[in-house]
């Protein structure tokens, strides 16, 4: 599935949690890897598959996937990539911060840790986005399957993360520690840029001064779907392949379609949910709540914090309500098949009328052979 089916997978709830955790600074380690899953997620929504299995094409036969794949192919990065890739960022953040005046050491520590994933079906649980999985997982809001195995960096090397500027930092004034962060990272979005953000609209992220750490980004991530959505050569076709999940919830199939599925789960008691597309949303903004609340006075060094068993396992009993109802009404009336040839229709409608300009594209974008 293509990026017109994005704006369904990544809840507004999700990444408005994302932002807030990013600017809100619990603790530096954590900033840069939720930094590191905003700017992912940019690359990532263009290849990006459905978390569940609302609308589900075969990729290969889609209309958009000769385009993509030719600039999109040959893009994995291994380990020792992504650690030049750290050290280079590290150096020049380095760099950037004594221009700033300040003391910085390079964090070895950091960087993006590679983990295989495992291929039998006994570890990797039942199949995401499906009723089996729902039965026991629900959406997979609180819990899934190899969430307590992953391990962290501190668990992998055995030691605990050590953060090379703390000492110095520590040595600072109040005054000093914030503008040693502001230099760092920036001073954050202001109050209009922040509603933007969690308004989950287009926004501008060159807008925002993310101080040494970001400038370090721009110069180690050779990214070309950020290059690609910010060349204003293709800023309408980007826009237009976005708009395609609206125009596919303008169709008339899928209009119909989303009142049988209401219709059928109101059958199960659940009467609330009027839109397919808004039921794992609503539920992961209520979780994401949830556990706002309870790190929203949450000091610098303050552990993050997560709800009680109990308040999990009462959650979950009622995840797993909405979503074997949701799947299972899906599932009758054939979802997956009805999304896959609208898509495809509108889709094929896309390349048609704007070939020329896709073709210049991969022109411009695509990997060279």
């Amino acid at each position: 599935m293509w990026l017109a089916y994005a704006g369904a997978c990544l809840s507004f709830g999700a990444g408005r949690f994302l932002a807030k955790a990013l600017f809100e600074r619990p603790n530096m380690r954590r900033n840069r890897l939720i930094f590191a899953t905003l700017a992912t997620v940019g690359a990532a929504t263009l290849v990006l598959s459905g978390c569940s299995s609302n609308t589900e094409p075969n990729d290969e036969d889609h209309p958009l996937t000769p385009y993509f794949t030719a600039i999109y192919a040959g893009q994995d990065m291994t380990q020792e990539d992504y650690d030049k890739q750290h050290a280079d960022e590290q150096a020049l953040i380095a760099e950037c911060m004594v221009k700033q005046g300040f003391e910085y050491k390079p964090d070895t520590n950091g960087g993006v840790i590679v983990y295989e994933e495992e291929d039998t079906e006994e570890d990797s649980g039942p199949e995401w986005g499906t009723l089996e999985f729902a039965k026991e997982y629900g959406y997979g809001i609180v819990d899934w399957p190899g969430m307590n195995d992953m391990p962290t960096p501190s668990e992998d090397e055995g030691e605990e993360y050590f953060d090379p500027n703390e000492d110095y930092v520590m040595s600072l004034s109040e005054s000093e520690q914030q503008a040693y962060y502001e230099a760092l990272s920036g001073p954050g979005p202001t109050d209009e840029q922040m509603e933007l953000i969690e308004e989950g609209g287009d926004f501008d992220w060159d807008s925002l001064d993310q101080g040494c750490y970001g400038e370090a980004q721009k110069e180690t991530q050779n990214n070309p779907a950020m290059d690609l959505y910010e060349d204003p050569e293709f800023t309408d076709l980007m826009q237009d392949i976005e708009n395609l999940y609206n125009d596919m919830q303008d169709d008339e199939r899928i209009k119909k379609l989303n009142g049988d599925w209401a219709e059928c789960m109101a059958k199960e008691g659940l009467s609330d949910y009027s839109d397919r597309n808004l039921a794992q949303e609503s539920l992961q903004e209520e979780w994401n709540e949830k556990t706002e609340e309870l790190n929203a006075n949450n000091g610098e060094n303050d552990e993050w914090k997560e709800p009680s068993q109990d308040v999990k396992d009462e959650f979950q009993k009622r995840e797993i309500e909405v979503a074997v109802a949701d799947f299972t009404c899906a599932d009758k009336l054939k979802w997956d098949k009805i999304n896959s040839d609208v898509d495809i229709d509108l889709s094929q409608a896309f390349v048609d009328k704007n070939k020329a300009q896709l073709d210049a594209m991969v022109a411009k974008y695509g990997q060279k052979k």
